[in-house]
């Protein structure tokens, strides 16, 4: 396996946290406060399928990253989605 087949493999774009989905579904454990949704990414950076929710430590291995760093990114995508919602309802105003 090349190094671009690995880097592709791992790819992901964090799409924040969720408390709806409490399973992983890397490792499958259940009941966990909330998961990071994941979005797969494919050779070219484009969307590949559904988005998956992992636990933070699962996410981070399947990222190939450190789990604060994973932890650090999900809380980017909420705030920039809350900061979006709140220019749509301005807008909507």
């Amino acid at each position: 396996m090349t190094n671009t087949a690995a880097a592709a493999r791992n790819a992901f774009r964090v799409l924040g946290t969720t408390n709806d989905v409490t399973e992983c579904g890397h490792c499958g454990r259940v009941e966990l406060k909330g998961t990071i949704a994941l979005m797969p990414l494919d050779a070219d950076g484009n969307d590949e399928g559904d988005a998956v929710h992992y636990g933070a430590v699962c996410g981070a291995r399947a990222a190939s990253i450190k789990a604060a760093d994973l932890r650090k990114a999900a809380t980017v995508a909420d705030r920039a989605k809350r900061d979006a919602e709140r220019v749509e309802r301005k807008r909507a105003d």
